[in-house]
């Protein structure tokens, strides 16, 4: 027995987040369930008050056959998510995304291309975050830029094997930890603030910064790392331990499967050295 599909219909939608309301551009429709899966009409949201912003989401996602949707972000205030729910991350700036979804459901491809300009978390306040993926034949190649002070101090480039089904009742996505990866990474002057907060349970309050240039490749099951990495006097408290660390100087070199320590420094009732290695198993 085939299941029915639901349908809604929506001639106008209004919601407020604050001094900001969003509401429908357009009359829009959306339908689930049944051998359509999911198809979204013309739903188009506008933002009123100071900077305005657009979120657009047309196309269709089916259980079989191809899908074709496509999802486009113009000037969204990010701290819009913290008026929709406080479990959302406490972040700043204005996002431009564009997201397309196509071809064959068991082997879809995608793109996604997009930037946040003043990007603030962490207690770090960045020029800008961009972007740029994209997905096809069981690889995800692309790039992600961390821009500060006119340069950029993070870039990450990078190619990683995966396997992304959108058939069936819950979408598939696999890492292909047997097959070849490539990735490169290069910090300059990267504030530990902002890394710390990457890691909210573990980490806080990170100052000074660290630099790094590493490439892995190989593959996830059998990873080679080289490169090297250098912080200057950083501070850190590590949450679990209850204890703040400052006056931190670590060199780090990466070989193979070997991360080797260099000189390791820092200060906590008292002041520690460390040296050695550690072996990626």
């Amino acid at each position: 027995m085939l299941a029915l599909a639901e349908r809604a219909d929506m001639p106008s939608l209004a919601m407020r987040l604050g001094e900001a309301q969003w509401q429908l551009m357009q009359p829009s429709r959306i339908v689930w369930g049944g051998v359509q899966g999911i198809e979204v009409e013309r739903l188009a949201l506008r933002r009123s008050g100071d900077g305005g912003g657009v979120i657009e989401l047309d196309g269709r996602l089916p259980p079989t056959g191809n899908t074709d949707l496509r999802l486009n972000m113009v000037r969204v205030d990010l701290a819009d998510l913290r008026r929709i729910t406080a479990s959302a991350p406490d972040v700043g700036g204005i996002l431009n995304l564009n997201a397309v979804l196509s071809g064959p459901v068991g082997s879809p491809e995608m793109t996604i291309t997009g930037a946040v300009d003043s990007l603030s978390y962490g207690g770090v306040t960045t020029e800008r975050v961009a972007l740029d993926w994209r997905y096809s034949g069981r690889q995800l190649v692309g790039n992600a830029r961390v821009r500060m002070a006119g340069q950029d101090i993070l870039a990450v480039d990078a190619t990683l094997p995966m396997l992304i089904s959108l058939g069936g009742t819950v979408p598939g996505f696999e890492l292909l930890r047997d097959e070849a990866l490539r990735a490169r990474l290069v910090a300059d002057s990267l504030p530990l603030g902002l890394v710390a907060a990457s890691f909210p349970t573990v980490v806080e309050e990170g100052e000074g910064a660290f630099s790094a240039d590493a490439t892995v490749t190989g593959t996830l099951n059998d990873p080679t790392v080289n490169g090297a990495a250098h912080l200057h006097q950083g501070a850190i408290t590590v949450i679990p331990l209850g204890r703040r660390f400052t006056e931190i100087d670590a060199r780090l070199a990466l070989r193979g499967e070997e991360i080797r320590i260099d000189t390791l420094t820092a200060r906590s009732d008292g002041r520690a050295r460390v040296t050695g290695s550690v072996l990626l198993d």
